[in-house]
């Protein structure tokens, strides 16, 4: 593609010209093994949660207590929480009542709910006597924070040679980067399965015709997000209700 380094056009986007995007204005408001997230063998953030489907069942570990339902909510366990012990794969819980004896692993695996495929960053295994329930655990939204995803591909075009796109998920809520031409931030939350981002403000620099095109893609497409996946091989995919993308990596 033209590399457009040293040109100067007048850029203006109006707001409805990217479907919502407001510039110039403020804000108001399967376990894939390589995919880079946060070893569990670190100290998790409590309370910590995790469930799973089929039979349906949910764990809160918090300072002082460590909840367990399954069964679909009809058993229930509720006890001190023991002791934190690391193991290879990440680290595991073990404590008993008169009833039920219960241990609780914790493994650094990417994981994805069976039945919304959002992805976690934790995978669990929870034995109760002998039946084994198994699950997902962590906060999706920590998958997103870090270090910046810059982005590869807009809509299955690729990029403008030598334009620079990128995305980075700050733990207060706010989403900010380069848009290839201009800078954006914007505030973003996650709701169940869904990924959502508010209106965007950005700045008004020139830039060149074919430029300017992407970057209005780019800014359309994050607006109209609606969902996140992260791939076997790390990159990031946050996607329209259409099925249109974004593609980003570290």
């Amino acid at each position: 593609m033209t590399h457009f380094a040293g040109l100067a056009w007048a850029h203006l986007l109006a707001a409805t010209a990217v479907g919502g995007v407001a510039p110039n204005s403020l804000a108001n408001g399967a376990y894939p093994e390589c995919c880079k997230i946060a070893p569990a063998s670190v100290a998790e953030r409590l309370p910590f949660k995790a469930a799973g489907n089929e039979p349906g069942w949910s764990l809160t570990i918090s300072d002082e207590r460590m909840e367990l339902k399954w069964n679909y909510g009809q058993d229930r366990m509720s006890t001190p929480r023991p002791p934190r012990h690391p193991t290879r794969a990440g680290y595991r819980y073990a404590t008993s009542t008169a009833a039920h004896a219960v241990t609780v692993h914790v493994a650094d695996r990417l994981c994805r709910d069976s039945m919304t495929g959002l992805p976690y960053p934790r995978r669990v295994t929870v034995q109760i006597d002998a039946e084994t329930l198994t699950g997902c655990g962590g906060s999706p939204v920590s998958l997103l924070r870090g270090d910046e995803w810059v982005v590869e591909d807009i809509a299955g075009k690729g990029l403008i040679d030598s334009s620079r796109v990128t995305l980075n998920f700050g733990a207060n809520g706010r989403l900010a980067g380069r848009a290839g031409c201009n800078t954006y931030h914007a505030h973003y939350e996650l709701t169940g399965e869904r990924l959502i981002v508010g209106d965007i403000a950005t700045t008004r620099r020139a830039c060149a015709p074919a430029l300017e095109r992407q970057e209005t893609v780019f800014l359309r497409l994050l607006r109209a997000a609606h969902g996140f996946n992260l791939t076997t091989d790390g990159a990031l995919v946050i996607r329209t209700a259409t099925g249109t993308s974004i593609e980003a990596r570290r």
